[in-house]
């Protein structure tokens, strides 16, 4: 699979995607992007960073797709509901036609699942999913709580987990939400949780990364009291 991945990574920045690829190439044989991103719905679930490439590209480039070629495409090689999220992901941050005139042909998830595999195999991930789960996923019988497409006003309207617990840095965007801002316009990555499961999480976690988010939890909060 990351052979495939790369191979998809180094099509989408030859399709003018935002992308960075250890060693770039250029591939011998460009492929439509109908045919690429129809590719990518089968994959998207496997790599957060793929669904956020496919997401970036389509609220800038959607108006080059084939609607017709995508469809027959995804139907043949693809996943229709991943079609589906991505499409109504990129049509919550820039709203266009031709994003509801696919959305309306797409199929929602068969069950109710994470929408990430690695959330999934997680428990306290998928738990996470699923108590905070976005209704653009909810849409497509998925959980997610991956806000990084939403409008300003959208991520304000989330609300907290339900249970008590405090705001600290978590691993990653699949269990982010935004947080504070950092030098350089980048945004720190927060996490409800309670301190038992924070220091569960900790502990699944190698050493030296362990370390860098137990700093990174003292800087949020330090900070956090100040505001």
């Amino acid at each position: 699979m990351e052979s495939r991945l790369d191979d998809l990574f180094q099509e989408w920045g030859q399709l003018g995607g935002a992308v960075l690829v250890a060693g770039k190439r250029r591939v011998e044989e460009a492929r439509p992007a109908e045919q690429v991103l129809a590719e990518s719905t089968a994959l998207c679930r496997h790599a957060a960073r793929l669904t956020w490439v496919v997401v970036d590209w389509l609220r800038t480039r959607v108006d080059d797709l084939d609607e017709q070629a995508l469809l027959d495409r995804t139907r043949a090689e693809g996943d229709l509901s991943v079609l589906g999220v991505l499409c109504d992901l990129a049509n919550e941050a820039t709203p266009h036609p031709k994003f509801r005139h696919i959305m309306v042909r797409c199929v929602p998830h068969p069950g109710l699942e994470p929408f990430f595999s690695s959330v999934a195999r997680s428990p306290l991930a998928a738990r996470l999913a699923r108590e905070n789960a976005l209704e653009v996923f909810l849409r497509w019988n998925y959980w997610c709580e991956e806000v990084r497409y939403l409008s300003p006003a959208k991520v304000a309207t989330r609300q907290p987990a339900r249970w008590g617990g405090r705001r600290l840095p978590g691993p990653g965007k699949r269990l982010g939400r935004p947080a504070l801002d950092r030098p350089g316009g980048r945004r720190l990555l927060a996490l409800w949780c309670t301190e038992e499961e924070w220091n569960r999480l900790l502990q699944q976690l190698p050493e030296d990364t362990r370390a860098r988010y137990q700093a990174l939890a003292a800087v949020v909060t330090e900070r956090a009291a100040k505001e």
